[in-house]
């Protein structure tokens, strides 16, 4: 996912479905996962790749160490300027409006900086795991210009015969849309016919509660 929220985790912590978020890297701290079975590693785990960084993740600027923080705590290290940010690895601890953990997200602009560790081990599982893929259904994504670094990681690493569905909405449907065909041009449609001219791709503008109400049984 290109997205910083936390709802997906959320869901799958309340229904104990284990994931990994391959962060391949021994300087993060997980506050999260308290279960034993959530902990373990394994190949049935989904693996939940955020390649642009998530809300929940915090970096001590101090020694560097990665924090998996709760949703509440999150919020506190955001939007509290009277909470005081305390790295769990070093202890170190920020008094006042100073500063000691930083948000672990990658803003959506045209100029984005993913050259760290972190970011260049997240988009590599991402390139792998794009490669074996037959099929591929993007949710909710309009595909936008400024994701051009990750427009060009779909290009490089999709499959020619993999097969495209792509699930957004009735407002970004070209048949819905009365305006002339330059208005249409500027559609999410015709961003991923460009991009993946050699795939099969369909388009489902029902929303993906209903695509997947739909197609679920034929997978």
């Amino acid at each position: 996912t290109t997205n910083w929220d936390v709802l997906l985790e959320q869901y799958m912590y309340k229904k104990g479905i284990k994931f990994d978020y391959n962060f391949n890297s021994e300087y993060v701290i997980d506050e999260i996962i308290k279960s034993k079975t959530l902990k373990e590693k394994s190949e049935d785990n989904i693996k939940f790749l955020k390649i642009h960084g998530s809300i929940n993740w915090f970096r001590c600027l101090r020694c560097g160490t990665l924090q998996v923080c709760g949703s509440d705590e999150c919020g506190q290290y955001l939007f509290d300027d009277s909470k005081e940010e305390k790295c769990n690895k070093c202890g170190q601890i920020a008094y006042g409006d100073q500063v000691q953990l930083k948000p672990e997200i990658i803003t959506p602009t045209m100029l984005k900086s993913i050259n760290s560790q972190l970011y260049n081990n997240l988009w590599q599982n991402a390139a792998y795991q794009l490669q074996k893929a037959d099929k591929i259904i993007f949710c909710g994504y309009s595909l936008p210009i400024a994701d051009f670094e990750f427009r060009y990681l779909l290009k490089q690493n999709i499959k020619q015969n993999a097969k495209i569905d792509v699930v957004l909405y009735h407002n970004d449907d070209p048949t819905e849309i009365s305006e002339g065909y330059s208005v249409k041009n500027l559609l999410p449609e015709k961003r991923f016919k460009d991009l993946f001219s050699g795939n099969k791709c369909s388009f489902f503008y029902e929303g993906f509660g209903e695509y997947f109400a739909k197609n679920i049984s034929k997978a």
